[in-house]
């Protein structure tokens, strides 16, 4: 039933299923992150320097070691800001969810006042056909 919160209603669900999405996405990202992080420690672990060979080489080795290092370390920092988000999210979601809660509790009172209105209505109507039908068979009886 359409009351004067159902518009009202329909946004807030609406800003609900947004704040939900994006939570999916920041939670889709994070274990990406994390399978990368997971992926560059194994690399990490099975990295061997060389022991002997050309200067140059070994050089090379070291920037590639420190490269991943520094790789798992922003993406590190990359999951530690994402799960900010998330908790902000969390946040977000959690007051929308009460706004939500709140409008919806309206609208029920709302539906419950109309529903009461309708039926004082119909039971008006029902004794004004019954008094009619009433006065309808007294005037034949009289006839």
């Amino acid at each position: 039933m359409k009351t004067k919160f159902s518009d009202l209603l329909k946004i807030k669900d609406r800003k609900l299923k947004e704040i939900e999405k994006k939570i999916s996405l920041v939670i889709a990202d994070i274990d990406t992150i994390k399978k990368d992080i997971e992926d560059i420690e194994s690399e990490i672990k099975e990295f061997k320097s060389a022991l002997s060979g050309e200067f140059a080489l070994y050089q090379i080795q070291k920037s590639f070691f420190t490269l991943m290092v520094e790789k798992k370390d922003k993406l590190q920092k990359d999951k530690t800001d994402l799960d900010m988000k998330l908790e902000l999210l969390k946040n977000e979601y959690k007051i929308a969810n009460i706004e939500y809660e709140k409008i919806a509790y309206l609208h029920k009172e709302e539906e419950k006042k109309l529903l009461e209105e309708l039926k004082v209505k119909e039971s008006k109507m029902m004794d004004e056909v019954a008094n009619i039908l009433f006065n309808k068979k007294g005037k034949e009886e009289y006839l």
